[in-house]
């Protein structure tokens, strides 16, 4: 009896990584990278940073480990601000941005810098560090869920942060995206429209990720 040659082994497969949905990964930072390369100096003059028109991005990855800061700006000769867009602060935050900051200053050692933290989520980041009378280091907080949606969704270039700026529900927050996508419809170049609908809707699906704080419950007397 002729057994038939055995067939031969299937070619290997490449698995793309995926992005748990409980581990998102850095999606959001590569978006609201994507959302500052466009218009870089309305996004600090929207964190309260003094910056010129040419605001230039010193983005770039920092020494001694993998570690890459959201956004760097030359906002002014000598003058750097760094940015960093966080989900879910966890209780380490400050300490990232010591760190941060002792890299930042060993690239630039002749440049003042000034940080800031926006929390597109739930959490909270304290806004000194502090050793004693030794140190003190400052951070300036912003709170997505805290902020106004009109003055966003007035500029084409903050409107995607208008998803997760303050809402009382979540009928409100889909009026904030439907909003949003109408004012970016407005531009008129159609690659910088296609980057602000992929932050927006990015964006949007933070919260789905994000659990919601336990709800108090007062005991009935």
């Amino acid at each position: 009896m002729i057994h038939p040659p055995p067939a031969p082994p299937p070619p290997p497969t490449t698995t793309r990584p995926t992005t748990s949905r409980t581990n998102p990964g850095p999606i959001y930072d590569n978006a609201l990278r994507l959302l500052a390369r466009h218009d870089l100096a309305t996004i600090c003059a929207w964190l309260g940073i003094p910056a010129r028109p040419d605001t230039i991005d010193r983005g770039e990855a920092l020494p001694a480990a993998t570690l890459h800061a959201d956004l760097i700006a030359e906002t002014a000769p000598g003058h750097l601000t760094h940015v960093e867009f966080v989900r879910a602060p966890g209780n380490d935050m400050t300490r990232r941005m010591l760190d941060h900051r002792a890299r930042i200053m060993t690239l630039h050692p002749h440049h003042t810098l000034t940080q800031h933290v926006v929390v597109l989520a739930q959490g909270t980041v304290p806004p000194l560090l502090t050793d004693g009378e030794e140190f003190t280091l400052h951070l300036h907080i912003t709170y997505l869920r805290d902020q106004n949606p009109a003055p966003l969704l007035a500029d084409p270039a903050l409107a995607p942060l208008a998803v997760l700026a303050h809402a009382t529900d979540r009928t409100q927050r889909i009026n904030h995206l439907r909003h949003t996508l109408t004012v970016i419809n407005t531009v008129g170049d159609g690659h910088h429209r296609h980057d602000l609908v992929h932050t927006a809707a990015t964006l949007d699906d933070v919260l789905t990720l994000t659990p919601e704080p336990p709800q108090q419950h007062n005991p009935t007397p």
